[in-house]
């Protein structure tokens, strides 16, 4: 009883006890808050990953992997995977259509090259995929009047 009453008296005799409280349930809350917004983003980035990417990919760096047909076919006959897919990673420059005139400004861009059904498979990007089919009313001069000059 004793160590209820002084501890009641010290912290209600003056507001630098409580002030200490207050930032420490303050620094509590913001811990709470913190963690549970870095779990959902990390959560955001490993779904956003395996749309991209799959879960599991089996490189060669530069030479690519001989006769991946075989490799394929052997993930594939395991009952732990669902799908497999070749993907070509390259890079190469791309010209860009700006500035006007002769001088045209080149990137350095990173390729991939993909089979478009077993890919599908692999990350299920033809349920994000956005794609609208070209129209009559659309032609190649309506879409250089759109780019930027």
């Amino acid at each position: 009883m004793y160590h209820a009453l002084l501890a009641n008296r010290y912290l209600t005799s003056r507001v630098i006890p409580m002030v200490a409280v207050g930032a420490v349930a303050l620094c509590v809350a913001l811990v709470i808050i913190v963690v549970s917004v870095m779990t959902g983003f990390l959560d955001m980035v490993r779904s956003s990953g395996r749309t991209l990417m799959g879960d599991v990919i089996v490189a060669y760096p530069v030479n690519g992997i001989p006769h991946y047909e075989r490799l394929i076919a052997r993930i594939e006959a395991l009952p732990e995977a669902e799908a497999a897919t070749a993907v070509v990673d390259g890079w190469g420059l791309l010209r860009m259509p700006y500035p006007a005139g002769a001088r045209k400004d080149s990137k350095a861009v990173q390729f991939w090259s993909i089979e478009p059904a077993g890919f599908a498979r692999v990350t299920g990007y033809d349920d994000t995929l956005y794609w609208r089919p070209p129209t009559d009313e659309v032609s190649e001069t309506d879409f250089r009047r759109e780019l930027p000059s």
